[in-house]
């Protein structure tokens, strides 16, 4: 498996693998093979941001109201039932033909290597907007650690005020300036 390193230094797994096969009474397993099953996940790592592969995910669930429910006697049990049920698709592109198949929901999960955990959060988003969910990461403004720019402008005008001195290995195009040896962040504190 490959990392992808990226601007920030974090390395990140670059693709889901396949789950464990399930055995259900639909045979999703039977029914779509170790080479569809490879031509499902390889375009669905490439997708770059989490955005765009969550709304092919989106696309490929189908949110269906409850059509028909036995009348209970506890009224407490009646409330507690779910309001939609779900269904789940794959799509896989061969010999020039796109072909979808409904699977069960554990199919789903292992065909795209993605936890049950992000199917809910998928699902949720559809039964309240009818949409995909847009990628809320960073988005906030309450960043406990960023400094005002008065802060960072007073340290670079007090990294500034120290006395400079120019390289000596004959560098000279070179604009850079360093600091003296014996200076140091607490000296640099300090003063």
């Amino acid at each position: 498996m490959q990392k992808e390193v990226f601007r920030t230094g974090i390395r990140k797994d670059e693709s889901q693998e396949l789950g464990p096969e399930y055995k259900c009474r639909k045979k999703c397993f039977e029914r779509v093979s170790e080479k569809m099953r490879q031509q499902i996940i390889g375009p669905f790592n490439l997708m770059e941001p989490v955005t765009e592969q969550n709304r092919y995910l989106c696309g490929l669930i189908s949110v269906f109201p409850i059509q028909h429910r036995r009348p209970r006697l506890n009224v407490e049990a009646e409330a507690n039932l779910r309001e939609v049920s779900y269904s789940y698709r794959v799509r896989c592109a061969g010999d020039g033909v796109a072909t979808e198949g409904i699977v069960c929901g554990n199919a789903f999960l292992s065909i795209h290597g993605i936890k049950r955990k992000k199917i809910e959060y998928l699902v949720s988003s559809l039964k309240t907007t009818g949409n995909a969910p847009k990628d809320k990461r960073g988005k906030h403004h309450n960043h406990r650690s960023k400094l005002s720019d008065e802060i960072l402008e007073a340290v670079r005008t007090h990294i500034k005020s120290f006395k400079t001195r120019t390289s000596h290995y004959g560098m000279k195009d070179s604009h850079k300036t360093y600091l003296p040896e014996e200076l140091n962040i607490n000296k640099m504190y300090c003063l």
